[in-house]
């Protein structure tokens, strides 16, 4: 995993300046990786920290693929991928 902390904002710092697809397909497999862990060693509870950091990262894809800014994408600075989704 890219962010060992659950931190969307760790993550978009190791993904900036990777193309279009590259971001995409990395948030993908980081955000399966994520709801695996829940799936495996969550049962009783206590992932929200997971949970949330995978639902960031489906977000996150939302707004490099069409440029919808999502509640939780709000309080990022999206500003190093503003230009992404409208290149390609």
């Amino acid at each position: 995993m890219l962010s060992s902390s659950f931190n969307i904002d760790e993550f978009m710092e190791k993904v900036k300046g990777h193309t279009f697809h590259e971001i995409i397909q990395t948030a993908n497999q980081e955000a399966t990786t994520a709801e695996r862990m829940v799936c495996k060693h969550c049962r009783q509870g206590g992932c929200d920290p997971i949970v949330g950091y995978a639902r960031c990262l489906k977000d996150f894809i939302l707004y490099i693929r069409y440029g919808v800014r999502t509640r939780r994408m709000r309080h990022l600075n999206l500003a190093a991928f503003r230009q992404t989704h409208l290149d390609n």
